[in-house]
């Protein structure tokens, strides 16, 4: 565990350093849960259930999704 320093703008904003974008897979548009700690603030990504693993898990999970209903429409259909 290192420690890095970022500038905070005019707005409130700040850039996470790249190495640690990489690390813990943050990417455009990843959320981020903000909490207050005794020692400071915290950026925790936030994971949801539709979003376990990131971009990966859903693309996988739709695909399923696709291959099961062809597979239901299928056995109605009478040819699986």
């Amino acid at each position: 565990m290192g420690s890095s320093e970022v500038v905070v703008t005019r707005k409130g904003q700040t850039t996470i350093p790249s190495h640690l974008r990489k690390k813990f897979k943050i990417e455009e548009g990843t959320r981020l849960e903000v909490i207050e700690t005794k020692e400071g603030i915290l950026f925790k990504p936030k994971i949801s259930f539709w979003d376990p693993a990131g971009p990966v898990f859903e693309r996988l999970f739709l695909i399923c999704l696709i291959k099961l209903r062809l597979a239901w429409c299928s056995l109605r259909r009478g040819t699986a």
